[in-house]
Formats: C-alpha cells, structure tokens, sequence
C-alpha cells in the first residue's frame, strides 16, 4: 500500500480551514445563528428579522448583542496570518496543522465567553471544556516536537523541492513495457 503524507497534507490543510471557517461565519451574520450576550457596544449586532434564527436567544431580535461572529472571524484572520508566514518553517510534517488547532481553540475559549450558550461548570460552556481539552493535547505535542527552521533554511528546501527533476512518465505502452523489461 501505498504511504499518504498526512502530516503535509495537515499542514496544507490548515490555512484552508481557516479561511473556510471565516467565509462560513458570514453565513452566521445573516441569519442570526449565535447566541450571544447583550451589549451596548456601538458594534453590537441587532437582528430585526422575527424568522431569525436569533429569535431562539435570550437576547434574540431587536437586541444588541456581542458581534461573537466578527470577533471569531477576526480571530481566525489572525491565526491565518500567524499560520501563513510559519509555512515551511515548523517541523516536522504536521505540527502547523497542531498549531492551527492550538490558536483555534484559544480563540473559541476567549470568544465564548461572550457567547450565550448552555453553561456546563465552572461557569463555563461546552467550547469551553473541547478548547481546554485540544489545547492540553496540542501546546505540549508542539513544545516537545516541533522544531523552528530558520527563514533561510525554509527558503533553501522550498528551493529545492521546487527545482527537483520530474520523471517523464511517457505512454501506457511505454510504461507496460518497462514494466515488462524490454
């Protein structure tokens, strides 16, 4: 069988997810998705729709609530700067996509603070306890693990993985008939 790369194609996975999350947030502001706190904040988000999803909240339509979506949104543009200029520069394979999941988390928990959700203990909310958790695992996989390359030495193998020679593959009857010895 043939080995998958996971740990690359995690590591290229991770800006992707970032970006995608942020566009899918969009979606949140239009129909009122999250719960969130009050506020009188100039930035509060007031959904005025009576078919809101919003109209299911405590704060629901017609009240300024946390723009938790924006925040979240912020958050992750953040994190994707942070992951974008780390490209290349952590190893091994994987541990960008470790600290993807790391900044995720740490964002969820500080923003759902802001969120009005179910409160589980300790006056914290489900996101609360998975940030906690994922965080837990992934800090201490990325201090032991990871290793920082410096700008050069990331530039001089992005350099040479690039200028490596592609077999030519040729014909399928070329190719069955190097399979065959001839």
């Amino acid at each position: 069988s043939q080995h998958l790369p996971i740990g690359i194609i995690a590591d290229l996975t991770a800006p992707a997810l970032l970006f995608a999350q942020t566009i899918g947030r969009i979606g949140d502001i239009v129909n009122g998705e999250h719960c969130a706190k009050a506020t009188d904040l100039f930035i509060g988000f007031i959904w005025t729709h009576a078919n809101s999803a919003a109209n299911g909240c405590a704060n629901g339509v017609g009240i300024s609530v946390q723009p938790v979506i924006a925040y979240e949104m912020l958050w992750n543009m953040f994190a994707l700067f942070i992951i974008w200029n780390l490209r290349g520069r952590i190893k091994p394979d994987g541990m960008l996509f470790m600290l993807y999941l790391a900044l995720y988390s740490v964002g969820r928990f500080a923003v759902t603070f802001a969120r009005e959700d179910k409160i589980w203990g300790l006056g914290m909310q489900e996101a609360h306890y998975i940030a906690i958790l994922i965080i837990c695992l992934t800090i201490p996989l990325l201090l032991f693990k990871a290793r920082w390359i410096s700008n050069d030495a990331a530039a001089a193998i992005l350099e040479s993985e690039s200028q490596e020679p592609r077999p030519e593959i040729g014909t399928r009857a070329e190719r069955r008939r190097q399979g065959r010895g001839n």
